[in-house]
């Protein structure tokens, strides 16, 4: 009968070769093969021994590394995330199968025992005699068994030829004759870069996500699927005509953020000057997350950047507001490295300019002409607001507003006193978008009537019946100031009083000179709340 109709088929044929493990005896033939695969049965008749069957042990090809990144490690909802796997040929180690020894255990005799026939004698005593027997016991039987040194085989870069030498056993077949002889085993080795395709698989799943051929020894998947959150992506080769498969030992992470969203802002309002506390609440919040108040450009580089941010949860910020704000209703935005919310109708905050407040007034009087610069201290304080000293009747329209408003800081304003305010103490007011500030023990500022003062007469001189125009100029004119042209006894009773006085302003008044007067030079006077000017050098005026 033919040997080879007795071979059983090669099946799985995948031309990997690693290690030729024959069932306890050696083939003596030098053979070149390829597409075994793990379990197959090679012929290797050899002339004067019966076919021998070598059985392919650990044939998965030669071993590889596989190692897998990621590109971005931090991504957004939605968008892609690369993952590439690289597979290297690496060295590998072959360990032939250990040969045991048993030698034929060796059988104990068993022990004889001698009875010799009695004799008799004429005598009537009878002697019976009985050997002691005698049992031989053999050394125990010892087993040893013998391990080959491992074989490391480094693969080259190019096409080779290996020789594995390797021990065999009886003929697996039935009716085999055992046989022992060394044979040299010649294996072609293929391509040193490896080939094939390459499983990708996500947070453990059994099945790959996507299967890559490789190219160059890499290949890459591309996903934008990945859920919010952490995530553990391996890669497995799967091997090829020369190469085994292996599987990353370390997977690529990524974490995946999601976009914030902003559902509420409290409270809603606070003030322009910043320091207000406020909760937000939504989705997607991280820590790290920054916050800012729009000023009507978005979260751009003219938004109002919060403090003391914390990220309580991801659902819950805290933070204060900044200052410096603009007043009016802005959007919160909160950004992390999901990106920035998007404006929302629950992420409106409201900047307000803060009710001011009046602490003290410098200096605490001036006269009622006004022009008293003074300094007023308090809190909110804002650009733009107005400054007035009541007359009895709080800031309405009879309050003397001030000029030359200057807001220096949200605690202090400098001003000067408006004129034509009635004598007496009065509160200062400040407004501003917030409101107006109330009442205070520090608001007080007096306005007192100061004594007037002439510097000019014009014309210089008129007729003594009167009706001269003239123009006085001076200090310290209020409404009501009475005007006189002395006859040399001062404002006196013979004083002649001058007609339709009319104070122009706080340094000049128009009016017509009385008639009946003596002739000559004499002073005018000009007469106040505040009291009555002296004698000065401009004061004259002439009767002719």
């Amino acid at each position: 009968m033919d040997d080879a109709s007795e071979d059983p088929p090669v099946e799985d044929r995948r031309s990997f070769l690693r290690k030729l493990v024959i069932a306890g005896f050696t083939v003596p033939v030098v053979t070149t093969f390829s597409a075994l695969g793990a379990g197959d049965l090679l012929r290797t008749p050899t002339t004067g021994h019966s076919p021998q069957l070598a059985r392919l042990d650990n044939a998965t090809g030669a071993p590889t590394i596989t190692m897998i990144s990621a590109s971005p490690v931090q991504a957004v909802f939605d968008t892609p995330v690369t993952f590439t796997a690289t597979v290297t040929a690496t060295p590998t180690t072959t360990t032939p199968a250990p040969t045991t020894t048993t030698p034929t255990p060796t059988t104990t005799p068993t022990p004889t025992t001698t009875t010799p026939t009695p004799t008799t004698t004429p005598a009537p005593t009878t002697t019976t005699t009985t050997p002691t027997p005698t049992t031989t016991t053999l050394p125990p039987t010892t087993t040893t068994t013998t391990t080959p040194t491992p074989t490391t085989t480094t693969l080259p870069p190019t096409t080779t030829t290996t020789t594995t030498t390797n021990t065999a056993g009886p003929d697996v077949r039935p009716g085999a004759v055992a046989q022992r002889s060394n044979r040299p085993l010649t294996a072609a080795v293929g391509s040193s870069t490896p080939t094939g395709t390459v499983s990708f698989f996500v947070d453990g799943a059994p099945s790959p996500a996507a299967t890559v051929a490789l190219a160059s020894g890499s290949a890459q998947f591309t996903t934008s699927s990945l859920s919010v959150g952490d995530h553990s992506v391996s890669a497995t080769y799967n091997g090829d005509s020369t190469f085994g498969g292996s599987t990353s030992s370390t997977p690529a992470t990524v974490t995946v953020f999601a976009v914030p969203n902003v559902h509420s802002v409290s409270p809603l309002v606070g003030p322009v000057t910043g320091g207000q506390a406020i909760t937000i609440t939504g989705t997607g919040f991280v820590p790290g997350a920054r916050v800012v108040i729009g000023q009507g450009e978005g979260a751009g580089a003219g938004a109002i950047a919060a403090t003391n941010i914390t990220v309580v949860s991801p659902t819950t910020i805290t933070a204060v507001t900044g200052g410096g704000a603009k007043a009016g209703t802005w959007n919160l935005f909160v950004t992390t490295p999901g990106g920035t919310s998007g404006i929302t109708g629950g992420d409106d905050y409201t900047y307000y300019d803060p009710v001011p407040h009046v602490s003290a007034v410098t200096p605490l009087e001036g006269p009622v002409t006004g022009g008293q610069a003074i300094t007023i201290t308090g809190t909110g304080f804002v650009p733009g607001a107005r400054v007035v000293i009541g007359q009895g009747d709080g800031p309405g329209l009879g309050a003397i507003g001030a000029s030359e408003v200057t807001v220096v800081s949200p605690t202090t304003i400098t001003a000067i006193t408006g004129g034509g305010a009635k004598a007496g103490t009065w509160n200062v007011f400040v407004t501003t978008p917030g409101g107006t500030s109330g009442i205070d023990e520090g608001d007080d500022y007096t306005y007192f009537v100061p004594v007037p003062h002439v510097a000019s007469v014009t014309p210089l001189e008129g007729p003594a019946t009167g009706g001269q125009a003239i123009t006085i100029t001076g200090s310290g004119f209020v409404p009501g100031a009475r005007v006189v042209i002395g006859q040399g006894d001062g404002t006196g009773p013979t004083a002649i009083p001058a007609t339709s006085v009319t104070v122009v302003s706080p340094t000049e008044i128009t009016a017509t000179t009385g008639g009946g007067a003596l002739a000559g030079t004499w002073n005018l006077f000009v007469t106040t709340p505040g009291g009555t000017s002296g004698i000065t050098g401009g004061d004259d005026y002439t009767y002719l």
